[in-house]
């Protein structure tokens, strides 16, 4: 496993004016690296707002967001962003925030694949050859090969597409993946793969992912820890087995229950944990 990314904490954050119809509330919490943490709600609960805002697109109108070293004593070096007094966004101090938008393939804009892979990695300044495996590798842990590469990105399928637009990310190595909504469109294949290439970022190369979705009962096996989000404001923050023996947080929140949940709750209703 690789040296933890270190961890992002959330102090308070509020994002709309007071009195007005606010997207978060009073958010605070800490995401650790090496752990696959899922943002679940209802729609208009705050999902994307929080994703966007872990993302640096948005600046929150409360609170702040601060990514702390795997050393603590390094964590001022690591870089903030807050609110600044005249508005607009303050540049990270840190790279390594990867994103990938609700639809994906939105993303795309050069003329051939590689064209996408280049842009992603010019600001890392990597060399050619690093760029070369960088590339390689991303397209292989998506199920595709160096074929795709001289393609217009606008010639290829819809599954493709999005395969690319990941891909793309994939290959900057960020510390923090933020993915929203990443079952749109996937067949149960793409999914599979999906799982597999999260499961291995966060466990095996010691990542941070951040996961919004609806869709439980493909990702909620993955999880380590769950964000519930009720109207902007955090209403539970647990692991995985806690929020399967407490499936009410769900339908408090609004949320179907997963066959998984389902399931669990029958069977702990007959004696068997």
């Amino acid at each position: 496993m690789k040296e933890s990314s270190g961890a992002i904490r959330l102090d308070s954050i509020g994002v709309g004016r007071p009195g007005e119809d606010r997207r978060l509330s009073g958010i605070t919490c800490t995401l650790q690296p090496g752990r696959v943490t899922l943002l679940i709600g209802a729609n208009g609960s705050g999902k994307s707002t929080l994703l966007d805002v872990l993302g640096g697109l948005i600046v929150p109108d409360e609170g702040q967001v601060q990514f702390v070293a795997a050393d603590e004593r390094e964590s001022r070096d690591r870089g903030e962003y807050e609110r600044p007094a005249e508005g607009g966004l303050r540049g990270l101090k840190t790279a390594g925030v990867g994103m990938v938008f609700q639809f994906p393939e939105q993303q795309l804009f050069a003329r051939t694949v590689k064209g996408e892979f280049d842009y992603s990695l010019r600001p890392l300044r990597v060399s050619k050859r690093e760029a070369e495996r960088r590339t390689a590798e991303a397209l292989r842990e998506v199920g595709l090969d160096g074929g795709a590469l001289s393609l217009h990105p606008f010639g290829l399928s819809g599954g493709e597409q999005r395969r690319v637009a990941v891909a793309s990310t994939l290959a900057t190595e960020p510390a923090w993946l933020l993915l929203d909504e990443a079952s749109a469109g996937q067949d149960a294949e793409g999914l599979r793969r999906m799982a597999a290439q999260l499961r291995r970022w966060s466990r095996q190369e010691g990542r941070g992912v951040v996961l919004a979705t609806h869709d439980l009962a493909a990702f909620l096996p993955l999880a380590d820890e769950v964000l519930v989000l009720v109207r902007g404001r955090l209403a539970a923050a647990m692991s995985r087995e806690a929020l399967l023996a407490a499936p009410a947080v769900l339908r408090q929140a609004g949320l179907a229950l997963p066959d998984s949940v389902r399931a669990a709750a029958w069977l702990r209703a007959r004696g068997l944990a």
